[in-house]
């Protein structure tokens, strides 16, 4: 374990190996690496090709780190691996790594183990879900590049960082594996691993998701909710695309979709190229998009931040901060009650807890006269004011006419309640 304490992987040739096991759960900038022990030598990605050849030995060194790895975030995520599909005539078996409380896994324990991981790991019902997918190559489940693995650190090039976050809210969470297959069944594989574990659920586990999509995954998820947004979309709270390959055209036909890709729901974190200088975009610094008319026709009008780094596989570690700032906006919620404080009480009334953290619009404006009417966990709807009075003229011009404006309404910015629809007072 070699322990740093910037954000930027280590990359001097001969640092000795600290002798410690410090715990990563306390050291949120501590990196894992790869050392070769006869000369106690850091690996880097100048010396890397001395001590790792290219080719076969490349690629079983690559295998063992991402096993190692894979170990790490099942015990620390308390996780398990479930088969999807083991038809091996098309291919290696088809997993992915969930909680333990998952129905797939308790499908698969007698009705005394059922009960005992029910009531340990605490209940399930209406949890939100962090899933985890990684881009297309020769990565498996949470990894995110197996160079990075070997010259930058375990934590840098993995989805553990993110499950140590998750564990903190008490979301569970699933880890899929799209190149299980190969490339060419990328689309296909993802299509079953999600039908698998979100579609097929039972209705006490359809709890609030929110998604990293990595590179190639963000373009496998946009092509799934073309065809499955009417059942999948309504759980998706959050979305951050890192890298993204999606295209905000392939949408045109589905207007739902293409507003929520562009909602204050999803954020785009892009990587810097050669010509752009790291001074000027650092990490989590907006992008300037309407000077790029290509990036808009192509992405739309998503919220874009820059990653912070010129390297695409490390901008989830480089911009983890911004990512889970991102999601918890939508996920304000208690660690072990999961349910969401109303921060303003006095402006929107007596609402306490409300279960969806996520403003749904129904394509209507407010005037003075309306109102939006709020789902909470009681199933009771109450009404939360625009705190504007009939005739007012100044505070008639505030009123919310779009989605962003509901967000940004300051009666409505802090409650984070489920909008469910607009009533006439």
């Amino acid at each position: 374990i070699q322990e740093e304490t910037n954000d930027k992987p280590h990359h001097s040739n001969n640092q000795k190996s600290s002798n410690t096991t410090t715990s990563r759960n306390h050291c949120p900038n501590c990196l894992t690496r790869l050392h070769h022990l006869p000369t106690n030598t850091i690996l880097t990605e100048e010396n890397r090709s001395t001590y790792i050849a290219n080719g076969k030995m490349y690629n079983e060194i690559a295998r063992l780190c991402q096993e190692y790895a894979q170990e790490l975030m099942q015990t620390e995520g308390d996780l398990e691996w479930i088969t999807i599909c083991e038809d091996t005539s098309k291919g290696e078996p088809i997993r992915a790594l969930v909680d333990r409380t998952h129905h797939l896994v308790l499908a698969h324990k007698d009705s005394k183990e059922e009960e005992e991981e029910s009531n340990g790991g605490g209940v399930r019902k209406n949890k939100a879900t962090l899933l985890i997918v990684t881009g297309k190559g020769k990565v498996r489940a949470g990894i995110f590049s197996r160079q990075h693995l070997f010259t930058s650190g375990l934590e840098p090039s993995t989805a553990l960082p993110l499950i140590r976050e998750a564990k903190q809210r008490n979301m569970n969470i699933a880890i899929v594996d799209p190149n299980a297959r190969g490339d060419r069944e990328g689309m296909n594989t993802f299509e079953r691993s999600i039908h698998s574990l979100f579609v097929e659920s039972p209705k006490d586990e359809k709890g609030d998701l929110y998604i990293l999509a990595h590179s190639a995954a963000g373009g496998q998820l946009v092509r799934y909710l073309l065809d499955q947004s009417h059942h999948f979309l309504p759980r998706i709270r959050a979305i951050a695309f890192t890298d993204s390959t999606h295209n905000i055209q392939w949408t045109k036909k589905i207007p739902n979709l293409q507003d929520m890709l562009q909602s204050s729901s999803c954020m785009y974190v892009r990587s810097l190229k050669d010509h752009h200088e790291e001074e000027e975009c650092g990490v989590g610094t907006e992008v300037k998009v309407e000077k790029e008319p290509h990036w808009v026709h192509r992405f739309g009008g998503i919220r874009t931040l820059w990653g912070g780094t010129k390297e695409h596989s490390l901008i989830n570690w480089m911009a983890r901060d911004h990512i889970w700032e991102h999601f918890d906006n939508h996920h304000n919620c208690h660690s072990e009650e999961n349910t969401c404080m109303v921060e303003n009480k006095e402006e929107v009334g007596v609402v306490e807890h409300c279960q969806k953290p996520t403003f749904l619009w129904d394509g209507s404006s407010l005037n003075e006269k309306q109102s939006a009417t709020l789902e909470c966990d009681t199933n009771e709807k109450k009404i939360c004011k625009t705190n504007q009075d009939e005739g007012e003229e100044e505070n008639a011009k505030q009123s919310p006419k779009s989605p962003q404006d509901m967000v940004d309404h300051p009666p409505f910015k802090k409650s984070h309640c489920r909008m469910v629809g607009v009533v006439t007072l």
